[in-house]
């Protein structure tokens, strides 16, 4: 597997709806989108997050994607 240059940024939103059982939760970021945190993303876990809560993500963009590599959230 050949690993691709990439760059990263922190992003701030709001998360909009969580789904543990599917492993999911959105979050509408600030001017940019709509992002998904997985179970599998590093932070404080799906059951940790509420509707209506601030976070502050990494995304990580490549050449043809860009993922939420860590969150957190805002108090």
């Amino acid at each position: 597997m050949v690993h691709g240059e990439h760059s990263t940024r922190r992003v701030r939103g709001t998360v909009q709806e969580v789904l543990p059982v599917v492993g999911l939760a959105y979050v509408q970021a600030d001017g940019c989108g709509t992002w998904a945190i997985t179970k599998s993303t590093r932070g404080v876990g799906l059951d940790g997050l509420q509707e209506g809560q601030r976070v502050e993500m990494v995304v990580e963009d490549h050449t043809r994607f860009s993922l939420v590599r860590e969150y957190a959230a805002i108090l």
